[in-house]
């Protein structure tokens, strides 16, 4: 399938695992020429990627069987994506290993990759015997595919001898880190990053200060790089934009979507337009456990191409990226990629999460009091003890009364929250969204409402919002009926530091959800 977006050529493939290789084809539209630096464009590619098994075996040899299947996998695809001038390709968190991924040290052991540092210059293909055989095979394919080419391992470091730690003392003595590895064009490490904001994984280690790791590449963007849970907190993300000026990041995610706030497009997409930078992000592909949504993203230009999978399956989705140092793309040329339809034969995998706080929002339903053809509805909410306080106002219609239509709820919450008790914070949000309402049943927040032809149209929302705290990083949390955010041209987000202004400017018929969403600071 291939889109043509004026200059813009995007591309999007599905990647049939048995067959990869031979039944994937996509019409090449753009030179077969490699990017130097002068070109204010890179063309990236992102793998929405399940693997091969969803559960861990428990033997080592079926563990290596599996990471080398997947290993095998990953090197068809960059073979594939060589076919389009791809500069960059990135592969999702837990990609070569599956999911779930062992809670206890014992049983990840099978799993775990020694790693030379990028000060090795290393390049494993050329030394096979010294590497691993999983590292040998993505830097041939690397070299042979001339791409910059970032996975996701699990990597084992033997303690130093001068390390009194606890684990060092212990019988494990090894570290056991959560790493994002990337090869360039010649096949060589260049750069490594361990993961610091964990998400129960209780099997492995972090460093003591977040990494503040990028890479330079030889068209002339420089890549900051971090993964999964680590875009909620501003350490490593946000400081690598604040104080290196990176503008361009690979990002790797197992994301689990939850409603109403955090699925994977809209949380990855916005972090991106918030903070102005492209972010190529891929995920780990298992709608039926949460998991999926990749894409890339172009800061405030919006999404480039975007996918939110309601089925298993790999895909591959190619996009020219504007260089943030050197050219503005016309917002004409920032487009929402439609989704790939379902096959008729396969049902609707897509299962979401309910935000953990949602019980405890401050909500007023949008209600109808009159006959007149549109209904203004406004909300107020204020948290004294956190310093937070919001106002929306919603203007909207519903041409049938008395049809069975969603319920939409203005809400505003202030406090503490769960991240499934893998960490507590305190998160601020303010907006309207709408909940499943089955059988006069509201509180379905993990479900997906069915807006098909309810006769609700939101013609504009304005919210307002101030804090106490306006140094966390504030991103617009949209979505609507497809599971993918709105386009950028159908709202305004703005951020004075004094008060964050958002309204939606085109109606929409299909809204989910349109709020300010603060990111998540942990409770000391």
């Amino acid at each position: 399938m291939c889109f043509k977006l004026k200059s813009l050529f995007i591309f999007m493939c599905s990647l049939h695992l048995e067959v990869l290789g031979s039944n994937c084809q996509i019409e090449l539209m753009v030179q077969h020429a490699r990017k130097s630096s002068s070109r204010e464009f890179y063309t990236a590619a992102v793998v929405e990627y399940t693997s091969r098994n969803i559960i861990l075996p428990d033997r080592e040899w079926a563990a290596r069987d599996l990471m080398e299947s997947n290993a095998e996998q990953y090197v068809r695809i960059i073979q594939n994506a060589s076919n389009y001038d791809v500069d960059i390709i990135v592969f999702p968190e837990c990609g070569l290993a599956g999911t779930p991924v062992p809670k206890r040290r014992a049983d990840v052991k099978p799993y775990l990759i020694t790693i030379p540092t990028p000060e090795d210059h290393a390049i494993p293909y050329q030394e096979p015997h010294k590497y691993d055989k999983i590292l040998t095979m993505l830097s041939k394919a690397a070299k042979d595919s001339n791409m910059y080419v970032v996975v996701n391992l699990f990597e084992i470091v033997a303690c130093p001898s001068d390390d009194q730690s606890s684990i060092c003392r212990g019988q494990d003595r090894n570290y056991h880190y959560n790493t994002n590895l990337v090869f360039d064009r010649q096949g060589q490490i260049i750069a490594k990053y361990r993961k610091f904001n964990l998400f129960l994984e209780y099997a492995f280690d972090t460093t003591p200060q977040p990494e503040m790791i990028t890479f330079n590449t030889d068209f002339g963007v420089t890549f900051g790089t971090f993964t999964c849970f680590d875009i909620l907190f501003p350490q490593p993300a946000v400081q690598l934009v604040k104080q290196k000026n990176i503008t361009d990041f690979v990002y790797t995610a197992a994301w689990m979507s939850e409603l109403p706030l955090l699925t994977a497009v809209t949380v990855h997409s916005s972090w991106a337009f918030s903070m102005d930078v492209n972010l190529l992000s891929s995920n780990y592909n298992n709608p039926a456990q949460y998991g999926g949504g990749s894409g890339i993203y172009a800061g405030r230009q919006g999404i480039k191409v975007a996918v939110m999978p309601q089925y298993t399956g790999s895909q591959l989705l190619i996009s020219r990226v504007p260089k943030k140092s050197s050219v503005v793309v016309p917002k004409s040329e920032s487009h929402v990629v439609p989704l790939i339809p379902v096959p008729t034969h396969h049902k609707n995998q897509l299962r979401l999460l309910c935000d953990s706080s949602y019980r405890f929002f401050h909500c007023k339903p949008l209600e109808s009091f009159s006959d007149e053809p549109k209904t203004t509805s406004t909300f107020s909410y204020s948290e004294s003890k956190y310093g937070f306080s919001c106002s929306i106002e919603v203007t909207w219609s519903n041409k049938d009364p008395n049809n069975n239509m969603p319920s939409y709820k203005m809400f505003g919450y202030a406090g503490e929250r769960t991240f499934s008790g893998a960490k507590t914070c305190y998160i601020e949000a303010c907006g309207l969204s709408a909940v499943r309402n089955d059988n006069g049943n509201t509180t379905g927040c993990g479900l997906i409402p069915d807006l098909y032809d309810s006769g609700v149209t939101i013609h504009s929302i304005k919210i307002t919002a101030t804090s106490s705290d306006m140094k966390t990083i504030a991103i617009p949390s949209t979505l609507n009926s497809s599971i993918i955010p709105l386009d950028v041209a159908d709202y305004t987000f703005t951020n004075d530091g004094k008060s964050i202004q958002m309204n939606l400017v085109n109606p929409s018929t299909d809204l989910i959800t349109f709020a300010v969403y603060k990111l998540p600071r942990e409770v000391p």
